[in-house]
C-alpha cells in the first residue's frame, strides 16, 4: 500500500483543473467519534475491505470502486439492480451501426469549482490506460476507437465495429478533471488528485482506517441526504458487527451470515439483502506444460499438467458439495452456481445447473485421466476477500482430499494473493468475480476469452484458459445489434466455456447490509456499499 494512502488535505485544493469521465452517483460524508452521538446528518459506515488505491482506475474491484462512486461520477449510472440510468450523459443514442452521440449536462463542476465539459471526458479515456494496477480498466476503454467532441457538452464515440453495449460499458469508467490526466496514482493516494463531479467530497483520512468525506454542495444530483460520512475500514467481522450493536456506527456491510439471525431479532437493527452478482469460482492453471503445485504421492513433480485434462476438472468440480459449504460454512446465505452470473441476469444460460455433488463420480473421473491414486496441490486463496474465504478454501480442501485429490488450502490476505495470482504463483485458487456491467458478456470475456488485455479481452484470466470457439462467439456477440441474437451468442458462449470448466463455479454470495433502525439500506446486487442509498429515517 502506498505510504500516502488516504493522507490529504482537509480541503482539496484546484491543484490540476478538470477531467471527467464515468463516475456514479454515490453518497457520503464525514467524521464524527462516535455514531450514537452523531447530528441527524451524519453517516458512520464499517467497511470490511480497504481498498488498495484510491485512484480511480488502478484496480477493478469492489472496495475501490466504493470508494470512487462516492467521489466521481460515471457518464451513465447504475442503480441498485444494475440498470443503466443517466450520469454525466443526461442522454445518449446510436448515430449509427458504430457511433453514438452522448449529450453532456451543463452546469455541472468539480468539487474544485471547475467546470465540467467534454474535454474531461477525453482525458479521463487516455488516462486509463496509462495505469498499470492490478486489474486495468481498458476492458471498458478499448471498444471505443475515437472520440470526437462536436460541442463542449456533445460528443461522438465511435467504436470498434457495433457494440450495442457502450452505455453500460461507461457505467465503469469514473471521469477525472482534464488537468490530472498525467498525475500519478500518488497523487491519489494522497489526497491530492481527488477530485470529482460526485455527490462527496474527500476531507481527510488515515491509512487503512478511515475516510472522512463530505457533501458536495453543488452537487447536479440534488442533496445529498448526509453533510458527512466517516468511513471505517474494520475487517474483522466480529468487531464490525460489535461496533454497530455498540452504536459506534450506522451501518455495515458484509454481516457475517452466522450473526443474521441474530441482527434480525434486534429491533434496533435492519438487515438489507439481495443476491450478488458475485460468483465463487475455482480456477485452475491451464497453459504451462508443467505447473508448480501438482506433485506425485511422492512429492515429485508430475512432469504433465493435471489441470488440462477436462476429466480433472470434472473430477474437481463433482468432489464439492456446494450446498454443504453454503449450509455449514455461509448459514444458508448463498445460492449454488452454475455459471457466472445468476440466473435471472440477462445472457444467462437457463440450461446450465449447479453441479450435483457425487463423489464415486469424482474418483472414476480422476482414475480415467491417468491418476488412480490422484496426485497432491495446494488450493490457494485470500482469506479477507470474500465471505468466509479461508473457510471455504479449507472446506473445498478436504472434499478434494476426500475424492483423491490431496490438496492443501493456503491462504493469504488480499493485498499479497492478487499481485501473486496476477504473475501467475499458483495452479489452483479459489477466486470471486462480478459483472460490473449486469449481463453475462461482460463476465466472459474477462474470465474466459483467450487473454489479449489490448482488446480487452480475458483481463482476468490469469489461468490462460483459451477457446477459439468461445472467442468466435464473444466477438460476434459484441457486435450484435439484435438483442435476441446477442443474447443467443452469449448464452452459447457461456454453455461453451462452462461445459469445459474453464472456470469452476461453486455459488453466489448473499449481500448483506445490518444498519441502525434509523437509516434504511437499499441493498444492491453488485456489492457496493454507497452513502447514496442508506437515507436517514424520519
Amino acid at each position: 500500500m502506498t505510504p500516502s494512502f488516504f493522507m490529504g488535505q482537509t480541503k482539496v485544493k484546484n491543484l490540476f483543473g478538470t477531467t471527467s469521465l464515468l463516475v456514479s452517483l454515490l453518497a457520503g460524508a464525514a467524521s464524527l467519534a462516535h455514531a450514537a452521538d452523531a447530528a441527524p446528518h451524519q453517516l458512520v459506515m464499517a467497511l470490511s475491505t480497504t481498498p488498495d488505491s484510491l485512484d480511480p482506475y488502478h484496480h477493478n474491484l469492489a472496495p475501490n470502486l466504493t470508494i470512487s462512486h462516492h467521489i466521481y461520477d460515471t457518464l451513465v449510472d447504475l442503480d441498485e439492480r444494475q440498470h443503466p440510468v443517466p450520469g454525466l450523459a443526461e442522454s445518449w443514442k446510436a448515430t449509427g451501426p458504430d457511433t453514438w452521440e452522448f449529450k453532456l449536462r451543463k452546469g455541472v463542476t468539480f468539487h474544485d469549482g471547475s467546470t465540467f465539459d467534454a474535454n474531461d471526458v477525453l482525458a479521463s479515456w487516455a488516462r486509463v490506460p496509462t495505469v498499470h494496477g492490478p486489474s486495468s480498466f481498458t476492458v471498458y476503454t478499448e471498444v471505443v476507437k475515437e472520440i470526437k467532441v462536436l460541442d463542449p457538452y456533445t460528443i461522438q464515440l465511435t467504436t470498434n465495429g457495433p457494440f450495442p453495449l457502450l452505455p453500460v460499458y461507461l457505467t465503469q469508467v469514473m471521469i477525472i478533471p482534464a488537468e490530472v490526466q498525467n498525475t500519478t496514482t500518488a497523487d491519489f493516494d494522497n489526497g491530492k488528485a481527488l477530485i470529482g463531479t460526485g455527490p462527496y467530497r474527500y476531507s481527510e483520512g488515515s491509512p487503512g482506517h478511515t475516510l472522512t468525506l463530505t457533501a458536495n454542495p453543488h452537487y447536479w444530483g440534488g442533496k445529498p441526504a448526509w453533510d458527512t460520512v466517516e468511513i471505517r475500514f474494520i475487517p474483522n467481522d466480529a468487531d464490525r458487527v460489535t461496533a454497530l450493536i455498540s452504536g459506534t456506527v450506522d451501518l455495515i456491510n458484509a454481516v457475517p451470515p452466522a450473526d443474521v439471525h441474530r441482527l434480525e431479532s434486534n429491533p434496533q437493527l435492519k438487515i438489507a439483502k439481495a443476491v450478488s452478482n458475485r460468483v465463487i469460482y475455482l480456477s485452475v492453471d491451464f497453459d504451462r506444460p508443467q505447473t508448480p503445485f501438482a506433485r506425485d504421492r511422492q512429492n515429485t513433480p508430475l512432469p504433465t499438467n493435471p489441470f488440462q485434462a477436462l476429466k480433472v476438472r470434472q473430477a474437481i468440480s463433482k468432489a464439492i458439495n456446494r450446498q454443504a459449504i453454503i449450509d455449514e460454512l455461509l448459514y444458508g446465505q448463498a445460492v449454488p452456481a452454475g455459471q457466472l452470473i445468476p440466473d435471472d441476469m440477462d445472457g444467462a444460460n437457463p440450461s446450465l445447473k449447479p453441479e450435483p455433488f457425487n463423489l464415486p463420480a469424482a474418483r472414476t473421473l480422476l482414475a480415467e485421466a491417468g491418476y488412480p491414486k490422484g496426485f497432491t496441490t495446494v488450493l490457494h486463496g485470500p482469506n479477507n476477500r470474500y465471505v468466509r474465504d479461508a473457510e471455504v478454501a479449507s472446506s473445498v480442501a478436504l472434499m478434494l482430499t476426500g475424492a483423491g485429490l490431496a490438496t492443501t488450502a493456503e491462504t493469504m490476505p488480499a493485498s499479497e494473493f492478487f499481485p501473486r495470482n496476477k504473475n501467475r504463483d499458483f495452479s489452483f485458487t479459489l477466486r470471486g468475480w462480478s459483472s460490473d456491467t449486469g449481463e453475462a458478456g461482460y463476465s466472459i470475456k474477462a474470465l474466459l476469452a483467450t487473454r489479449d488485455v489490448d482488446k480487452g479481452l480475458g483481463t482476468a484470466n490469469h489461468n490462460r484458459y483459451s477457446n477459439k470457439s468461445l472467442d468466435d462467439l464473444v466477438i460476434a456477440a459484441d457486435h450484435e445489434l439484435d438483442a435476441e441474437k446477442r443474447r443467443g451468442l452469449i448464452q452459447k458462449a457461456m454453455a461453451d466455456g462452462i461445459n469445459d470448466l474453464g472456470q469452476i463455479p461453486l455459488y453466489f454470495q448473499m449481500n448483506l447490509w445490518a444498519s441502525k433502525e434509523a437509516v434504511k439500506m437499499t441493498p444492491r446486487v453488485d456489492e457496493l456499499t454507497l452513502a447514496r442509498d442508506a437515507v436517514p429515517v424520519r
